[in-house]
């Protein structure tokens, strides 16, 4: 469980620090920010589509979301957005928010823990994680505002909450002790 939690964490701190490059890419180049993720989810969904279909067509098992099903609605949504690379902009916001409140849900789930033993530092996870779920709904409920204001309004809360993730990170790892010991209690 213990090193579970740290891989968890580990990644966590990674992934934030690649999103804070991607905020300040995204507030300096907003337009062709958007251009290029919209060609690059492109090529990814194409090469996905066509790998899938390989492996899809080696398949002698049959269900609806096969490698096959997969790979043609992979190279379907490639398409898709090589025809329209401006979907991608409405796309985008609303898949970093739905992530920003998943995380921040684990978060919380583990300050209220942290509550639970008495640990001071519960209530600053908790706020900060409150925090984080704000901006992925701020995220989700406004990806329309505008390509060149979403873009650089979504590199400001990537840096928002790719910074808070790492201080939350560095406070969870200080106390995974605690919360080793508090979840192997009734052992």
């Amino acid at each position: 469980m213990k090193k579970s939690m740290n891989r968890t964490l580990w990644i966590s701190i990674i992934s934030s620090v690649i999103f804070i490059l991607s905020g300040v890419i995204l507030i300096s180049h907003p337009e062709t920010s958007l251009v290029i993720m919209s060609y690059t989810v492109c090529i990814l969904l194409g090469a996905n589509g066509v790998y899938q279909l390989i492996m899809g067509y080696t398949n002698t098992t049959f269900s609806l979301f096969d490698g096959f099903s997969g790979g043609i609605l992979s190279i379907i949504l490639g398409i898709l957005i090589l025809i329209k690379p401006n979907t991608l902009s409405i796309i985008i916001p609303i898949a970093i928010g739905l992530w920003f409140i998943i995380s921040s849900s684990y978060k919380l789930r583990i300050a209220i823990a942290l509550r639970s033993i008495k640990e001071s530092v519960w209530f600053l996870l908790f706020v900060m994680a409150l925090l984080m779920m704000v901006c992925g709904i701020i995220l989700i409920f406004n990806p329309l505002s505008g390509m060149t204001a979403i873009t650089r309004m979504m590199g400001v809360l990537i840096i928002i909450y790719s910074l808070i993730d790492i201080v939350e990170a560095i406070m969870i790892k200080k106390n995974m002790r605690l919360l080793d010991n508090w979840l192997h209690e009734d052992e």
